[in-house]
């Protein structure tokens, strides 16, 4: 059985009060520096800690991570809506401060409920637009407002069906209560915590507005009665479910491999330059040979390499950004990107990181990351060191290349 648990919370579904039961059933808080992270970050950043709960957001194509317990709340999308607006509209004097710049919050302490659901800009629309959808649903695919409704819902589904418990709102002390017998705790009763105050219910909304927020929200309509339904069953005992904690442990299982895919890597290679092995020995340089298609253009692409030994850990990494290399992809094409290296590292294996993505770092916008895209092995001999000389080629169609010389990282 898994120890260690991971709390989705979605914003304004009593994320809070569950947060606080689960820290009293297993005598751990949960608590991280920041109040959202991507997925992969929260997991990296967790330590030894055996629960953490916060607003996570996922990369397309992000496994669940093995040896976790995942578990989320689910809630009715106007009852959620109006709860995070109101909310948002208590922070007046935050947002006027300027402590608190969300575009959702700045729009509704400006803003009546009937122009706030008019405003059109992308983070207000998809605050009140299928917005439980659309967060698991971008696990599974890159671009969830591409989707109609039925692919939507679908992928929002197919994300679900991986974690161990989905709650809702509806039945908190329910969902409680499954989590600790799923762990093998004593119940613990759940508290009142986090309350909007001041909000009005769907009972209060005018006809026009409650069926201008239905029409926008049928999706997350249909996922929240598919989850009520199917944590209804799973009370019962009716639902099969995977052992808790229990996804594949195998090194691979836990490998990222996510973006937008855009831009994607489609091959990868490394090999030594003088046996064309994927060894290195007596300070033989490596050659690395990256196959990519780009579905868009791109005007300042950054390319990334990290090397990590068999224990996963970085032990040389640079970018093209860092160089301040600007590399331009003008068109929809394949190109090859190959890098050569030589480093001072001590025998063993390792794993090659690589990443093509926007801005200093894959949080900027990432087109695709993938770990252990290749491996090689370092012989005995060598003298142990962390620096890393590189060159990296951008092969552009037949014709044209650029070549850039990246400095030690």
């Amino acid at each position: 059985m898994a120890s260690r648990t991971i709390f989705d919370h979605i914003a304004k579904t009593a994320g809070t009060s569950v947060k606080e039961a689960i820290a009293t059933a297993i005598g751990e808080r949960c608590e991280l520096a920041d109040t959202g992270y991507p997925h992969h970050v929260a997991v990296a950043n967790a330590g030894r800690r055996r629960f953490i709960g916060c607003h996570m957001w996922f990369y397309p194509g992000e496994h669940l991570a093995a040896g976790w317990y995942y578990s989320t709340v689910l809630r009715d999308p106007l009852d959620r809506f109006l709860s995070q607006y109101y909310y948002h509209r208590q922070l007046r004097q935050h947002v006027l401060n300027g402590t608190i710049f969300d575009p959702a919050a700045v729009a509704a302490i400006h803003k009546s409920l009937d122009e706030y659901l008019l405003d059109d800009s992308i983070d207000v629309r998809r605050s009140h637009t299928n917005f439980q959808a659309h967060h698991f649903a971008c696990r599974i695919c890159a671009r969830p407002d591409d989707l109609n409704e039925d692919q939507l819902l679908d992928a929002a589904m197919a994300s679900l069906e991986d974690y161990d418990l989905v709650g809702v709102h509806g039945d908190l002390q329910g969902f409680i209560d499954v989590y600790c017998q799923d762990m093998g705790v004593p119940p613990v009763p759940i508290p009142r915590l986090n309350v909007t105050q001041g909000g009005k219910g769907t009972g209060t909304l005018p006809d026009a507005l409650k069926d201008r927020l239905a029409k926008s929200n049928a999706v997350d309509t249909a996922l929240y009665d598919w989850a009520c339904s199917r944590f209804s069953l799973r009370r019962q005992g009716g639902v099969a479910r995977n052992r808790p904690g229990s996804r594949q442990t195998a090194p691979e299982a836990a490998e990222l491999n996510f973006g937008t895919k855009e831009i994607q890597i489609m091959s990868v290679t490394c090999q030594g330059v003088q046996d064309d092995l994927p060894q290195l020995a007596n300070g033989e340089c490596m050659d690395i040979k990256l196959g990519c298609l780009a579905k868009v253009s791109e005007p300042d692409l950054t390319v990334g390499i990290a090397i990590r030994n068999s224990a996963g850990d970085t032990v040389a990494s640079t970018n093209t950004k860092l160089m301040n290399a600007q590399i331009a992809i003008p068109e929809p094409q394949e190109f090859v990107v190959r890098v050569g290296f030589s480093a001072l590292l001590s025998a063993g294996d390792y794993k090659i990181t690589v990443a093509l993505h926007k801005g200093l770092t894959h949080m900027d916008g990432c087109y695709h990351w993938l770990d252990s895209a290749a491996r090689f092995r370092v012989l005995p001999g060598m003298n142990a060191a962390g620096d890393i000389n590189a060159s990296i080629v951008i092969a552009l169609g037949p014709r044209h290349s650029d070549s850039y010389r990246l400095r030690s990282g």
